[in-house]
């Protein structure tokens, strides 16, 4: 393969195209990370990074890590690196880890625009940006999720290693390297990054096949230089496995066995949750083979999944017709990233849950496939059209901005047409499970009660991790009180003041005889409400029942 050498002015402008999006996006998200609620298990993650942090500090002496449920069978990168922060800035804990989240997001866009970039031309650059920035679960995930994000950031900058791995026909040590340390910081996060180094085996197959180098190198080289690469594999896997081990307390106790072990706990875990999907309640490893498919399908925007659709097209063909060329082996990636964990998926039915929620990962590889169709339309067309064609593609991927701020700061609750939107969603499938609307519940709260009144008791629902949703906003003089199942009385006990419920399993609708004083909604999907303890009025005399 020869690798492409760009005109100076085609990298001009991939330059000038990363400067701007990325200071663009930057500017967003010092804007609008303080917008966003906790998800009900950000207090939890919180504890493990400070616990963490405690196991440094201590002299790696504290086993507190071990006290955070299941959390240190994950790599704590993200979560030790916020704890380390807002220790200094005591007052500001989940502010400024949806700020590192909303980060990690934003290095993520930036890993996609560099495989992007490596495609002739500008236009696979410019529209797999504005497809992954368009995609509103991707986004509203990004500031809540230090999860899912920080995983899907460290595959793609993973991705873009290994693609560079291939990329002409010198296989450095700088290359090599440099592809252990983006792997070992993904599993450092999560250990489903091995997927990543399994990517380099029919990648690496697929480049070979393609160059045949035993046709031009005599036995004695081809034996020399697969020592050689042999070699530096290893030592891109030690480093890979070194980085993951130095962040991860629990690893340090068995640094070979104990990853292991959290590998195949994650992808055997059998712990059911109840889902709403489809209208119907159903227990997760019950969920049909078409769970993730489906979900992929209503919740990205529609110009994005038409324009996947032709990028797999152009992806397949490409390889097909150009078996030697560069853009061949990006195409093969892309349809390994995207493709693999959804057939996998489909195959063996793991117990999966929340959406795509666990699959946030493939996503720059979606927006990837969708550049490369829309690039493709372009180039279809006359010279002449193809200004045009550039706007009216890029006025497509936009389209979703609409949503996105109608939503906010729930994107991540976002469905397309194909699910009626996110109202016609409401009640078929789950929207805001994260319960970061209990922010907006409580600054309504605090601005609509007389702290003269305190404690104003707030009852929340509806289990341990949802408390930590609401107190962290909550005023002073608000007393918040747990309900860890869901009341059957129709009105309030006489000691509260109000219910705070959400949605989720229709907890917004105990206490019906309790007066709404406050709803959080958008587009017609109810997320939670603020029940006031007072009877409603009774209806008028001769009134209809």
């Amino acid at each position: 393969m020869q690798e492409t050498i760009q005109p100076s002015n085609e990298k001009r402008f991939k330059i000038a195209w990363f400067v701007t999006v990325l200071s663009v996006c930057l500017i967003a998200v010092v804007i609008l990370h303080d917008d966003y609620g906790i998800a009900w298990d950000g207090a939890r993650l919180a504890d493990y990074g400070d616990a963490v942090l405690e196991y440094f500090t201590s002299g790696f002496t504290s086993q507190a890590y071990k006290q955070c449920d299941d959390a240190h069978y994950y790599g704590p990168l993200v979560e030790v690196l916020s704890s380390a922060v807002y220790s200094h800035f005591p007052g500001h804990r989940f502010e400024i880890r949806h700020l590192i989240s909303a980060l990690t997001g934003l290095l993520a866009l930036a890993g996609m625009m560099s495989i992007a970039a490596l495609f002739r031309g500008r236009n696979v650059l410019i529209f797999s940006t504005l497809a992954l920035i368009m995609l509103p679960r991707f986004v509203g995930h990004a500031f809540i999720n230090t999860k899912d994000i920080p995983f899907a950031c460290g595959f793609a900058w993973t991705m873009f290693s290994l693609v560079l791995l291939f990329r002409g026909h010198r296989f450095s040590w700088f290359k090599f390297l440099f592809f252990g340390l983006c792997l070992g910081l993904t599993l450092a996060v999560r250990t489903g990054g091995l997927l990543a180094l399994c990517f380099l085996f029919p990648v690496g197959g697929f480049y070979f096949l393609a160059n045949k180098p035993w046709l031009e190198e005599p036995a004695g080289g081809l034996a020399y230089k697969g020592v050689s690469l042999g070699l530096k594999l290893l030592s891109a896997s030690a480093i890979a496995w070194l980085v993951m081990v130095a962040f991860w307390p629990w690893a340090h106790e068995s640094p070979f066995l104990h990853p292991i072990e959290a590998f195949k706990l994650a992808s055997q875990f059998n712990r059911p949750y109840l889902v709403l999907f489809q209208g119907n309640v159903i227990q997760s490893p019950d969920l049909p083979w078409y769970y993730l498919p489906w979900y992929l399908l209503i919740s990205t925007p529609l110009p994005t999944i038409i324009l996947l659709a032709a990028g797999v097209a152009v992806s397949i063909f490409g390889v097909l017709k150009a078996f030697r060329d560069d853009e061949s082996l990006l195409y093969v990636c892309l349809l390994l990233w995207f493709w693999f964990p959804i057939g996998y998926v489909i195959a063996t039915h793991p117990n999966i849950y929340d959406g795509i929620r666990h699959f946030l990962f493939i996503l720059p590889a979606m927006a990837l496939l969708a550049g490369a169709g829309a690039a493709w339309l372009v180039q279809a067309m006359k010279r002449k059209a193809r200004n045009a064609a550039v706007i009216t593609l890029s006025g497509l991927l936009v389209l979703p901005l609409v949503d996105m701020i109608e939503l906010h700061p729930y994107q991540m609750t976002y469905f397309n047409g194909v699910a009626g939107g996110v109202g016609g969603a409401y009640g078929k499938y789950d929207t805001d499970y994260w319960l970061t609307s209990y922010k907006e519940c409580m600054e309504w709260l605090n601005s609509n009660t007389d702290p003269k009144d305190g404690p104003i008791k707030v009852l929340v629902a509806m289990e341990p991790l949802s408390i930590n949703c609401a107190k962290y906003f909550a005023a002073p003089h608000i007393q918040i009180v747990l309900v860890n199942k869901r009341p059957s009385e129709a009105y309030m006990p006489d000691f509260l003041d109000y219910y705070v419920g959400n949605s989720r399993f229709s907890n917004h609708a105990c206490f019906p005889k309790n007066k709404v004083v406050y709803i959080v909604q958008r587009q017609g999907a109810v997320f939670s409400v603020i029940r006031q303890n007072k009877p409603m009025p009774a209806p008028p005399e001769g009134a209809a029942p």
